[in-house]
């Protein structure tokens, strides 16, 4: 299901994504890669529209989808994570 915003656009969202993006590091980076997937994944955004946004060539964005998808799986591995 696509998302429903009522205080921004999707345009605006998808900037505010791309400059949280390049601005972040460690668990916050890996947040947003889980967030930009998930948009993608459930139709809020294409992937034309994030390798537009991003300034990616077809061959630059998938080596930033991998990227993405790396940086998810970490972040998803360490929220998941529990004591022994």
């Amino acid at each position: 299901m696509a998302l429903n915003l009522k205080h921004q656009t999707k345009a605006q969202l998808r900037n505010r994504l791309r400059v949280e993006y390049r601005n972040s590091s460690g668990e916050r980076l890996a947040k947003i890669a889980h967030l930009i997937l998930t948009f993608i994944e459930d139709g809020t955004y294409t992937d034309a529209q994030i390798k537009t946004e991003f300034g990616k060539d077809d061959a630059k964005y998938v080596i930033f989808k991998e990227r993405l998808t790396k940086l998810r799986a970490s972040w998803l591995e360490i929220r998941d994570a529990k004591g022994d």
